[in-house]
């Protein structure tokens, strides 16, 4: 699952603050950080509500990806906050690595005859919520909320799959009736995306993605 921000939160430790609060150069900051604030946090997935409790108490309500205005200790502010990697996409192949390998480790026709071809993917992404779409020789869909485990269908024929956040990556860790498999996606500097399979024996398939 990914980062859940939710709980009461209080200072135990502070690095370079004195620089700071004489760069803010301001004094009601300077004063509410000399204390010991307590923070209140709430999310539900992107959404946030932020409270700081100090000698001046301060509430910030937004969803990640959306600019809006709010109150620090200095006063009213615009905040620009970043989205979570966002997957959402249609995607087609248009590089390999060690598929050769990768397929003979599996020993599997299936997957065989469809990854030998030029698969395309479709994802939509909402927080945590999956849809992924492999149209290929075989079209398999998935649906899925991180955090969840699922019984789902992949070339190989029906498996559960436990999906989970690996810093910006989604990976998969399967059980198969060939052995435990995982997938890790991530969404390259370059904005491609990049898919590792690995097989039961360890050997490791590397494909990249464009969207269309």
């Amino acid at each position: 699952m990914a980062t859940n921000f939710t709980g009461n939160w209080k200072l135990v430790e502070s690095e370079n603050l004195e620089a700071y609060l004489k760069a803010m150069d301001n004094d009601t900051g300077k004063t509410a950080m000399t204390g010991t604030p307590r923070c209140e946090i709430q999310q539900d997935g992107d959404n946030f509500r932020i409270k700081i409790i100090a000698l001046k108490t301060t509430e910030i309500n937004f969803k990640v990806g959306e600019e809006f205005e709010g109150e620090l200790q200095q006063g009213k502010v615009k905040y620009k906050t970043k989205m979570a990697t966002n997957f959402t996409g249609n995607w087609k192949l248009v590089e390999s690595e060690n598929l050769e390998a990768y397929l003979k480790a599996m020993d599997n026709n299936t997957v065989k005859t469809t990854m030998a071809r030029t698969p395309r993917c479709e994802i939509q992404q909402d927080g945590d919520n999956f849809r992924i779409k492999i149209i290929a020789l075989k079209t398999t869909e998935i649906n899925f909320k991180v955090g969840e485990e699922f019984e789902g269908e992949l070339q190989q024929g029906k498996v559960k799959i436990t999906p989970s956040w690996n810093d910006n990556k989604l990976r998969f860790d399967i059980d198969s009736p060939k052995g435990k498999q995982i997938q890790e996606r991530e969404i390259l500097a370059d904005g491609r995306l990049r898919v590792v399979l690995g097989a039961p024996d360890g050997t490791k398939c590397t494909r990249i993605l464009a969207r269309e």
